[in-house]
Parts: C-alpha cells; sequence; structure tokens
C-alpha cells in the first residue's frame, strides 16, 4: 500500500470517529450536585472539594461495536488527561460495557455499578472490603457482610482469630471494617469493565483453623489442607480468572484490561489494581494516593492551574523513568516520610526539589 493511501485511511478513520463522536468537560450544575446528593453519591461530609470535580462527556466502542456517549465525573486535575485516554481507546476501539453515573444506576434501582459492569470513577465511598480476607496477619471485612457471615468465616481462622464472646465478636468487626475513603470519593480513580476485570480477594491456606477442617487432619492432627479460599466480585467475574484474552480452541473474550495499562500509565493513570497483591483489582486505575491528596490541597490552596503543573510533571516523570515522581523526593525527617506533610510544611523546600525534576 502506498504512503498517500495509507494516511487517506488514517484521515478517514479519524475523520468517523469525529463525526460519530463527542468530548467535553464541563462544571457540575447546581441541580446535578442536589441529584448526586439526594442519592447519596455525595455524602453529607465529601472529603473533595465538589466544585473541583467536572463532567466529561466522552464517546466509546460498546460491546456490539456501536459508539456511545457517556457521562464519567472526574477531579478538574486529570480531567483533560482522561478525555485523551477515552479518544484513544476510541481510536483502538476497546470496548466498554457501558459508562454511566452512578445516580442514575441508583435511580432505576441497581445499588452497586460493579455488578451493573459500569465503568464509573466518582463515588464518595470508603474502600470497599467485599467479603472476608486475609492481609499481613489480619481479617478485613466490607462493613456490610452479615454479622452471621464474619462469624462463620472467622471460625476458619486461627485461635488468634476465633472468639466467641459477643461484646469481643462485636470488636473484632469494628476493627476490621474499613472507614477510609477510596479514591473514588475524590474522582481521582476509575473502574472499567468491572466483570470482565473483576476483584479478587484471598484467605492464604496457613491462616484456616484445621478444628473446622477435619477430612483435612492427619491422624495427629496435623493439617494437611494446602489450598487458600479466593472470592471474585463481582461474581461473574470466576468467567475471567485465566487472564489471557484469547486462548486456543476457545472464543476470544474482550472488555479485558491488560490492553490499555500503558494507554492509561501514558496519561498519568498509572497505579493499577492488576500490580496489587490482595487484593487483586483488574478493574481499579488510580494515581497513587498521596499524590491524589496534595493535588485536592494544592487545588483549594494554590490554584487549579498549579495542582495540572503537578499532575503533568508528575506524568511526565513516570513516562521518562518507569517509577513514581514521589520516590525521588527526599523528605526530612520531621515530616515523618509524609510528602503531603512536606508539601504543607515547606512548600518552598518542596517546590526546590521538584524544579530539580523538571529538568
Amino acid at each position: 500500500m502506498c504512503l498517500n493511501k495509507l494516511y487517506l485511511i488514517i484521515i478517514l478513520t479519524l475523520s468517523t470517529i469525529t463525526a460519530f463522536s463527542e468530548f467535553k468537560i464541563s462544571s457540575l450544575s447546581t441541580e446535578q450536585i442536589e441529584l448526586m446528593k439526594k442519592h447519596k453519591v455525595i455524602s453529607e461530609t465529601p472529603p473533595v472539594n465538589i466544585h473541583n470535580l467536572r463532567m466529561l462527556t466522552v464517546s466509546y466502542y460498546n460491546f456490539d461495536g456501536k459508539i456511545n456517549d457517556g457521562n464519567i465525573v472526574i477531579h478538574a486535575t486529570i480531567a483533560n488527561a482522561f478525555i485523551d485516554i477515552f479518544k484513544d481507546l476510541l481510536t483502538i476501539k476497546f470496548p466498554i460495557n457501558n459508562i454511566e453515573l452512578i445516580e442514575q444506576l441508583f435511580i432505576r434501582g441497581q445499588t452497586d455499578p460493579d455488578i451493573a459492569n459500569i465503568t464509573s470513577s466518582f463515588w464518595d465511598r470508603d474502600i470497599k472490603h467485599v467479603g472476608i480476607y486475609h492481609r499481613y496477619d489480619q481479617v478485613y471485612a466490607s462493613k456490610n457482610s452479615p454479622k452471621s457471615l464474619i462469624t462463620n468465616i472467622l471460625k476458619l481462622f486461627k485461635p488468634s482469630y476465633t472468639h466467641n464472646n459477643n461484646k469481643e465478636m462485636q470488636y473484632i468487626y469494628t476493627e476490621i471494617s474499613s472507614s477510609l475513603k477510596s479514591l473514588h470519593a475524590y474522582g481521582f480513580a476509575v473502574d472499567i469493565n468491572p466483570i470482565q476485570n473483576p476483584i479478587v480477594y484471598f484467605i492464604a491456606a496457613d491462616q484456616i483453623q484445621p478444628t473446622h477442617l477435619a477430612n483435612s487432619l492427619d491422624e495427629n492432627n496435623n493439617i494437611q489442607f494446602y489450598q487458600g479460599i479466593v472470592r471474585y466480585f463481582p461474581y461473574q467475574g470466576i468467567r475471567y480468572a485465566n487472564r489471557k484474552q484469547n486462548r486456543h480452541g476457545l472464543k476470544s473474550r474482550h472488555g479485558m484490561v491488560e490492553n490499555v495499562v500503558e494507554i492509561l500509565a501514558k496519561h498519568g493513570i498509572n497505579d493499577w489494581g492488576g500490580d496489587w497483591d490482595m487484593p487483586i483489582d483488574y478493574m481499579h486505575f488510580q494515581i497513587p494516593k498521596e499524590r491524589a491528596y496534595i493535588l485536592e490541597e494544592m487545588t483549594n490552596v494554590e490554584s487549579l492551574e498549579k495542582a495540572i503543573e503537578y499532575f503533568n510533571l508528575a506524568k511526565d516523570y513516570y513516562n521518562m523513568h518507569k517509577k513514581q515522581i514521589e520516590s525521588a523526593f527526599v523528605i526530612p525527617k520531621e515530616f515523618t516520610n509524609s510528602l503531603l506533610n512536606f508539601y504543607r510544611k515547606d512548600p518552598k523546600s518542596f517546590y526546590s526539589q521538584l524544579k530539580l525534576f523538571s529538568s
């Protein structure tokens, strides 16, 4: 194929996408904010300044190969980055099941965007530990998990986790419930095709209480049980336990995010839940947590332009060095290894170091 024809095809392809697509950034209207509050997408005490949020209108290919438009709410500092991300996803025809606002989902009576397979970002909620799992010698559970379920699951653990006293059990239940805000509550995270990219939770085999696994014991009551417990959420995501898109002799599957991890990273969204050990959160993309907190504070205290400048610098640093810019800072001991404290209490030194990374 000659070069002129190739250019013509590219131009026609891009013009077709432009003709049937829309990309724009808008501030949230008063009516939209009230609707989000009514349906508890925004809590009474949100961690983010709601005026720092933006409504994105984007186009995408759905699972039927057709172009749809959808809305998603994102923090203002990363709004332009996400416009570029969705344009790239449209160009490569990456399929997305549905992009929809959380409140529209709730209006229809559905309660969870993951189960509905909705690609979404902002939702003022805590970190969502679904079910119960073990991590770093601690047990975690969802706040919404039934107490009976927690009690039964805890019986599977070693004696240090087994509590018969109801009062003590309530204490453990409170301790293992997460009250930390998710980065979704700031608009700094996005979940893509949750069913095709589920969350995977584990209970390690060495934490299972052998007295409740009689068939797994030998004559000396030594444990012979070498399997852990795994839970997928949404449950339909178990069909995607094997992460290969194309498998010999089987129908290929689409909407799995491994194909687009580098696209999001290139545009600054370079913390992927698929890289985590526990849980593995394939659907989840965010910026590093401390950067998110600094960007929110920087937007409020200084300006949105200053925050965008920091975000872009961090993005460029990652693309050049393949590591997060935060790892390059030298944080004085008095700030307890917290870059956020460093920024708050010694902004002059913070920016002095930041300037070095831009050269």
